[in-house]
């Protein structure tokens, strides 16, 4: 059979189309394919097979790293669904960190912050009469190092009951023109502290005064504020 000019032209131009519409039919279904998988599309046939077997239904490519990809944020449920179904994997839980405020807290400033509760505490004692040996109002009063025992409990501050002498074995040494709120303060002579109070800034401090001969029934001034300076005996400051 003869096939005219025309005829010959035909051909090749059917056949050419037909090429590039199998071409683009098979680009069509590999990115159908890949769009499932990623997430990009969500509406295949329901009984699509599942694109991570081969048709013995092993993993088409088993050096994948399959619980990454099943862990993207971007895939869709439908191939995780697939990959799940296909190696057993489930997706990995992250846990959310905590979000921490960025404020960094310096020694000084938990110092300062740890000091103030103890000024605030020392302060509520204020107008507390003074009892030599006592250190709560069953007692009628309190002395010196009882009202500071009861300033550092109520601060949190479990050191137990001592001498003003006692309170110096504990915290760190403050030079006086350091001081901060919360300090103690020591006064004696020779080196052996018999006062002691709690500085509260500005120079003021927090103390209970009153002497041996102040008893329940006869109670001395007890917790004032007074100078710092009031006193020529300075020891220290000490800083818990």
């Amino acid at each position: 059979m003869s096939l005219n000019l025309k005829d010959i032209i035909g051909n090749i131009f059917y056949t050419d189309r037909k090429a590039r519409s199998e071409q683009q039919q098979k680009s069509a279904d590999l990115q159908q394919k890949t769009n499932t998988v990623f997430g990009q599309a969500e509406k295949p046939a329901d009984k699509l097979p599942n694109p991570f077997l081969n048709k013995n239904g092993e993993l088409f490519n088993p050096n994948l790293n399959y619980q990454k990809i099943l862990d993207n944020p971007g895939i869709s449920e439908r191939a995780k669904r697939y990959i799940t179904q296909a190696t057993g994997l489930s997706p990995t839980v992250t846990k959310q960190a905590t979000v921490v405020p960025n404020t960094v807290q310096t020694s000084t400033a938990t110092a300062t912050a740890t000091g103030n509760t103890i000024a605030d505490a020392a302060q509520k004692y204020i107008g507390t009469p003074y009892v030599w040996g006592g250190e709560s109002m069953s007692e009628g009063g309190m002395d010196c190092s009882g009202f500071v025992y009861n300033a550092l409990k109520d601060a949190g501050y479990d050191v137990g009951r001592t001498t003003a002498q006692g309170y110096r074995s504990k915290g760190s040494t403050v030079s006086k023109a350091d001081m901060q709120p919360g300090d103690l303060i020591f006064y004696g002579k020779n080196g052996e502290a018999s006062h002691i109070g709690i500085y509260i800034g500005n120079g003021k401090m927090v103390h209970s005064s009153g002497g041996s001969k102040n008893t329940k029934a006869n109670p001395g001034k007890g917790v004032t504020v007074a100078n710092v300076d009031h006193r020529s005996d300075f020891i220290e400051a000490r800083r818990y």
